[in-house]
């Protein structure tokens, strides 16, 4: 899809020499990434990084964030939006994102990719899945966390869409998944 754009050669220079740890996301959901989206086009992603300074260089980034440690530090449309605790109808006590000030900021944005990377327990999103966009493709990163895979999952059997999990190389830099770690993609 992006191969015959001008920035595809740059793209392959980051996968080929993949300069992030294991906390960020990793270079197999970088790769999925490039080819499912065309360049130019929005990711939504709850929760940033150092993945996001890579992402920018090719796409269009908003940030929902909720640690002010994270605001602001690359190129991207950042909204803090702060933890708040709930109760999952599937997991029970948890903390994810305002949900007052999260309908708020989603008002009549538009984006091409939803990236669950944060937001607290990541798990509260099965509840408030509504609020989101549903017709875009959507990844779960660190899905090698049980409670995120069947997020993943159910968010996927409530908006009908396939599940694939993605198994990943440990990472050259490994911090702590000496195993790798595993993404998923709704489509």
């Amino acid at each position: 899809m992006n191969t015959s754009h001008k920035d595809y050669i740059e793209y392959l220079k980051i996968s080929e020499d993949w300069p992030l740890d294991d906390w960020s996301i990793t270079k197999e959901c970088f790769d999925k990434i490039i080819e499912i989206l065309p360049f130019g086009k929005v990711i939504l992603e709850i929760g940033s990084g150092h993945s996001t300074r890579l992402l920018s260089q090719f796409y269009t980034m908003i940030s929902l964030e909720s640690s002010i440690d994270w605001m602001n530090k690359y190129k991207s449309f950042y909204h803090y939006i702060p933890l708040k605790p709930m109760t999952s109808t599937y997991f029970g006590e948890t903390v994810w994102l305002d949900i007052d000030t999260l309908t708020y900021v989603l008002k009549d944005m538009t984006y091409d990719l939803l990236l669950v990377d944060a937001g607290g327990d990541r798990v509260g999103i099965i509840d408030n899945i509504s609020l989101f966009k549903s017709d875009i493709p959507i990844i779960f990163d660190d899905t090698m966390n049980t409670d995120y895979l069947r997020c993943a999952t159910l968010v996927s059997e409530q908006l009908n869409k396939s599940c694939t999990t993605y198994q990943c190389a440990v990472n050259k830099s490994v911090v702590s998944w000496f195993d790798g770690k595993k993404f998923t993609l709704l489509n």
